[in-house]
């Protein structure tokens, strides 16, 4: 029977004359709760996660579907029916923002007796150790040096690049492979050793080493790395490195949380598939579904289904809304909003008036970020889409004027059945589901129709939302506040009927 399995069976004391029945309280873990406590924070559908899995777990949370809530619960839990999983749990996430969420939403008596870290934290603290008896230390590379070496290594030899920015090579190099493949070997090898000489560390290298110590078998770092349960925040995005270390290691109980949805990091390496895959890599394997959107308008939920169909190599899903309030209303529906190139600067001053309410313009490159900037939008009000993972808005733009790649462009996949690329559908339902109570898409009416723009507004868009002008669209919102009062407004007329 595996050590993770708990049955709560309340009991009575046989009451002496005037005494009260009393129920045994249950287990509780470091911070006081209660098994029942935990269970009565969740929906149905999160409570069924904590009270049904026992071995390895994949948990396929949709966007805004309390995945984090019920990780931190899944812990909680664990820790009142094992309470000797302390200081034998680990939490792995992929970016320290997540990692900081995680820590400051469990409760402070838990958090320390879990290790919640990224992949690349927790290989540099494996390193420190180990190099640590030898008197060695840890030194890393900083993001500017590196991109200095890059720099001065491709100066000297720009007569091989012509007028290519160095930055749209070294940034991207799938793209400086396809178009300089030996350039791009030469620039890398050389970097290598330069790491070499210098005893120098990237952060892909931390993984790097501990993976190899790992395939070698050492005795050490295979100690260091053992856990009875390992829990993996966003798999989706895991590199072959990052899944290999998992293979390695062997926990006792492997729990992955992730969205196929939402895979949007193959620039980096990360691969869609050991998730889809994840029930042949570790068996045997139960999977549970978070499939309700708590954070969208119900027609942005719609929207969302109808644009991930277009993507293939997916785990099936239908995501249902919970936010209803007023949908019939012009404002509640998703709109494709005309703005021709140049304009940028008119618009950004029509959207003045809304400095400092929650809203955001979402773009698929830095390249049209720095178009927003130099137009005028405030700093705070314009990322990339990638970069607002994670993040919900009560109200987006999404720009698709420029800026979208192509099979040609990305070097990385081959385009589906649709002409379009997986990865590019996926990115567009991130970006549309950070939207809490409405969206706006930009597209310029003007764009020629062999641009991939053109045909996700035509085949995608053109009849899954309304069309508008941003102006009426903006008479139509008012503002992100007053969107909002209209939104409590209606959600506390439904109530009343």
């Amino acid at each position: 029977m595996s050590p993770f399995r708990f049955k709560s069976i309340p009991y009575k004391l046989t009451p002496k004359s005037g005494e009260r029945i009393q129920r045994h309280p249950g287990p509780r873990n470091a911070a006081g709760q209660t098994l029942e406590s935990i269970l009565q924070q969740l929906s149905p559908e999160q409570s069924r996660i904590l009270q049904q899995s026992k071995g390895h777990t994949q948990m396929i949370a949709a966007a805004g579907s309390g995945k984090t809530r019920t990780m931190i619960a899944l812990i909680e839990y664990l820790l009142c029916i094992q309470p000797d999983l302390q200081n034998q749990l680990l939490m792995l996430s992929f970016s320290r923002k997540a990692v900081a969420e995680l820590r400051h939403r469990l409760p402070a008596a838990i958090r320390s007796r879990v290790l919640i870290v990224t992949f690349h934290g927790f290989c540099y603290r494996l390193l420190v150790r180990a190099l640590r008896p030898a008197g060695h230390k840890l030194l890393m590379i900083s993001e500017q040096d590196r991109d200095r070496w890059f720099e001065t290594w491709l100066r000297q030899r720009s007569d091989q690049i012509g007028g290519i920015p160095f930055q749209l090579l070294y940034k991207d190099w799938p793209r400086f492979r396809l178009h300089f493949s030996d350039l791009a070997h030469a620039c890398q090898q050389a970097f290598q050793e330069y790491k070499q000489t210098h005893r120098l560390f990237e952060y892909e290298d931390l993984v790097q080493t501990v993976l190899a110590a790992l395939q070698a078998g050492d005795p050490a770092m295979l100690s260091a790395c053992r856990f009875a349960c390992v829990m993996v925040d966003e798999f989706q995005d895991t590199d072959p490195a990052q899944l290999e270390f998992l293979q390695l290691i062997q926990p006792g109980r492997l729990v992955v949380v992730g969205d196929d949805y939402q895979a949007i990091y193959g620039f980096r390496g990360a691969s869609v598939t050991p998730f889809l895959d994840f029930g042949r890599l570790f068996q045997p394997v139960e999977r549970f579904y978070l499939t309700t959107n708590y954070r969208s308008q119900a027609a942005i939920v719609r929207l969302a289904n109808r644009v991930i169909a277009w993507s293939g190599h997916q785990i099936k899903k239908k995501v249902r809304p919970v936010q209803h309030n007023g949908q019939r209303q012009p404002w509640a529906r998703p709109c494709r909003l005309s703005l021709a190139r140049q304009q940028e600067r008119a618009f950004a001053l029509e959207l003045k008036t809304w400095q400092d309410q929650d809203w955001m313009l979402l773009v698929r490159s830095n390249y049209r970020r720095q178009i927003w900037l130099k137009a005028g939008l405030p700093s705070g009000h314009v990322m990339t889409i990638h970069k607002s993972k994670g993040l919900e808005f009560d109200l987006v733009l999404l720009d698709f004027i420029d800026g979208w790649q192509t099979a040609h462009e990305s070097a990385q996949a081959a385009p589906n059945r649709h002409g379009f690329l997986d990865e590019e559908i996926r990115i567009q339902y991130v970006g549309i589901t950070r939207a809490r109570l409405a969206l706006g898409l930009l597209f310029d009416p003007e764009t020629p129709a062999r641009r991939i723009e053109r045909r996700y507004a035509r085949q995608i868009y053109s009849s899954a939302c309304a069309s508008r002008t941003t102006r009426r669209w903006i008479a139509q919102i008012g503002s992100p506040e007053r969107l909002r009062d209209r939104i409590h407004s209606s959600a506390d007329q439904h109530r009343a009927a």
